[in-house]
């Protein structure tokens, strides 16, 4: 009986159980619609509350409901790693309604505590196998309370966020932080920069610090509770279990929001109010800043380094240089160049970025067709957009190319490429692509609407037909 449980827990679906999973559980939810206990309704209640008294004071057990749990189940990853129960969302799913009012009336009874999550180690630079970094991999329950967390706090905290703190939020990206500092560097005023990273920033956050700026605005101490175990939830690392003393969990659907309302109280605002004339941008825990003189500069990096020290926290030593003089030097950022021409500061992708995004994206497009094979290269016409299943577009070629395409766009746009760095990368692309779609799938006409697609999305020459095998040798 134990191991035909584990197998239930353990099965893979097809696609097309998957998008069939998806498509009931959507319609078992909108059965069981209440438009007084759903997300959207709740975030209106903490909006008016923060508008007649500056804080909310709502009890999630009393507005949770089932729901609001499928609700946040549709919102979840849905090609997470499973957690140590090893049940997927697709399992979750397949239950139904059972699973939401049973994880509603847990909430509701304040019987639901964290589980404990596993973490995996990878390592961030095979160049360098020692720089390593932890993720935690939750179960879909925990996932699931914790995106509801996520809902009741975004309201309360991205409105005040500023509007150069990027990462971990809707529609700020690393494109987006260089647009909003290229214009901000277009007057010619500044004159210096420091940048810096701040040492095992996740791992570090103190707990403590974090709940009070927390209670400031919300006024419930379930809801503080619930944010509190989660901080402090065991982890299985090393065949080992251990609490968590400090720190918030990277892979955690929360943390990244946690980290973002830590560092947005003691850095952003601190920086913005004692050094106004500062232009500065923040991507999660990397930070640069310019000045205008060189006096203003050497102040700034003594009020950050104290202030960092205050929450028991540091500047990363493996950046070699934190000063910089923009009349003579370059700045390497999230992996763009910043430098002055004769026209001004400019700021233009780094040659090894776009090799890295398009390697990146060619290692996307070799899992997913020599794992999916034709199922990649179904066409999406045949949906309305809205009524895509995600299960279906996240391993579809034709979407892949679409992001591919997006994330290289503003190098289009800001990259002089005198050298055909891009396009001959991309023409390497086209032609490994080219390489797998021959040998992985079946259907000759869907390998060339692929092919030209890509080309098209591209700006490339057009290919012509040729029906004969490409073969890997």
């Amino acid at each position: 009986m134990a191991n035909e449980i584990k197998q239930r827990k353990l099965k893979k679906y097809s696609i097309e159980e998957k998008t069939k999973i998806v498509t009931t559980f959507r319609d078992q939810i909108r059965n069981i619609y209440d438009p007084e206990k759903c997300i959207k309704s709740v975030q209106s209640i903490i909006k008016s509350l923060l508008s007649t008294q500056g804080y909310i004071n709502l009890e999630i057990s009393k507005f949770v409901s089932p729901y609001m749990i499928g609700e946040a189940l549709i919102r979840l990853n849905r090609n997470s790693s499973r957690g140590l129960d090893e049940i997927d969302i697709y399992h979750r799913m397949k239950k139904g309604i059972r699973v939401c009012r049973a994880i509603s009336k847990r909430v509701q009874n304040g019987k639901y505590s964290p589980s404990p999550y596993k973490i995996i180690e990878f390592v961030k630079d095979p160049s360098d196998p020692s720089r390593t970094r932890k993720i935690g991999i939750f179960s879909t329950t925990e996932k699931v309370i914790q995106t509801l967390l996520k809902c009741i706090l975004e309201p309360i905290y991205e409105p005040e966020f500023l509007s150069n703190s990027f990462a971990y939020r809707p529609g700020k990206s690393p494109q987006k932080a260089f647009e909003w500092l290229s214009e901000g560097l277009k007057s010619g005023d500044y004159k210096y920069c420091i940048k810096i990273d701040i040492k095992k920033y996740f791992d570090s956050i103190d707990h403590e610090p974090l709940l009070r700026i927390l209670e400031e605005k919300v006024k419930s101490p379930e809801i503080l509770s619930y944010i509190e175990e989660f901080l402090k939830s065991s982890k299985l690392e090393k065949y080992q279990f251990i609490e968590n003393s400090r720190g918030t969990p990277q892979g955690s659907v929360l943390g990244p929001l946690l980290s973002n309302i830590y560092l947005h109280e003691i850095l952003d605002k601190p920086v913005k109010d004692n050094f106004p004339e500062i232009l500065f941008v923040r991507f999660a825990d990397d930070i640069i800043f310019f000045s205008k003189s060189k006096e203003e500069t050497f102040k700034l990096l003594r009020f950050v380094t104290v202030n960092l020290k205050k929450y028991n926290l540091g500047i990363s030593d493996k950046i070699r240089k934190l000063l910089f003089d923009l009349e003579k030097d370059e700045i390497h950022f999230l992996g763009y160049t910043i430098s002055k021409t004769d026209k001004g500061i400019q700021i233009t992708p780094n040659e090894m970025r776009i090799i890295e995004r398009c390697e990146k994206y060619l290692n996307i497009f070799y899992e997913t067709i020599s794992t999916y094979k034709d199922d990649s290269v179904i066409d999406l016409r045949e949906y309305k957009q809205e009524e895509i299943p995600v299960s279906v577009r996240n391993i579809n070629i034709f979407y892949l190319i679409d992001r591919f395409k997006s994330s290289i766009q503003l190098y289009r746009n800001q990259y002089s490429d005198e050298s055909n760095i891009l396009t001959n990368k991309l023409e390497e692309v086209k032609l490994e692509l080219k390489t797998l779609l021959f040998n992985n799938i079946t259907d000759r006409k869907r390998i060339w609407d692929v092919i030209h697609y890509y080309e098209n999305r591209m700006g490339l020459g057009t290919s012509k037909r040729e029906e004969k095998q490409v073969v890997i040798t």
